[in-house]
């Protein structure tokens, strides 16, 4: 159930509460590559912020490694950095997910 609440009465800041349950782990590594879907993923762990800077990050400094490369004139190796980027990143995506959504589901089978 998603519902509005109050964090601070002073700077009117809302943010939307999620579903205290465990999320299945196989589910969220599949939203992983739905694009839209994948903010979704994150958000129901609470890492909505965190996946998001990852997800940017890593797509940011891959293209800036191999324009740097590229206008070096090692149009070869940019094309190899470019691969590796686009096996690594996705791969650095799901694993963060997935263990972030153990780390949320560990939180419902302790208690």
């Amino acid at each position: 159930m998603i519902c509005w609440r109050v964090v601070n009465y002073n700077q009117n800041y809302y943010e939307i509460m999620v579903k205290q349950e465990p999320v299945n782990v196989n589910w969220q590594t599949l939203f992983v590559f739905i694009p839209i879907v994948s903010i979704w993923a994150f958000w129901r762990i609470q890492k909505l912020k965190r996946g998001l800077a990852f997800v940017l990050l890593s797509e940011i400094l891959g293209q800036l490694a191999t324009y740097g490369v590229a206008f070096a004139g090692h149009y070869t190796t940019a094309v190899v950095i470019d691969i590796v980027m686009i096996f690594l990143s996705p791969a650095m995506t799901i694993y963060h997910t997935r263990k972030w959504s153990k780390e949320w589901n560990k939180k419902f089978t302790n208690s």
